[in-house]
């Protein structure tokens, strides 16, 4: 089951927060990949593993999202006069995670 959870936290936390959330995901696929490349001779295990890597993968899709929404809301936050909307999201991410980088 999914839920979404919010807390506070000052502005300059938030590049630290999407890029630990970024890892974390990186780290859960890397895991589910080996998973699958050990269950390959038991087909009865593979099903099974196949069928938690996608809910994995279900969560870590979802958990991506919300790192670009926070992008961009960061974003906005720090440069209010060009505002970053959902159409012109993909156009940006370079420039965040730039300043993601030089951030951290």
């Amino acid at each position: 089951m999914k839920v979404k959870v919010s807390y506070t936290m000052s502005l300059e936390e938030v590049p630290n927060l999407i890029t630990s959330i970024i890892s974390d995901c990186h780290d859960k696929i890397s895991i589910q990949l080996s998973r699958l490349k050990n269950s390959t001779h038991n087909l009865e295990k593979m099903v099974s593993d196949i069928g938690y890597i996608r809910e994995t993968l279900s969560l870590v899709d979802s958990k991506l999202e919300d790192c670009t929404h926070m992008a961009a809301g960061y974003h906005n936050a720090i440069n209010p006069e060009t505002q970053v909307g959902e159409s012109s999201e993909d156009s940006t991410l370079e420039q965040l995670e730039e300043e993601i980088n030089n951030e951290s």
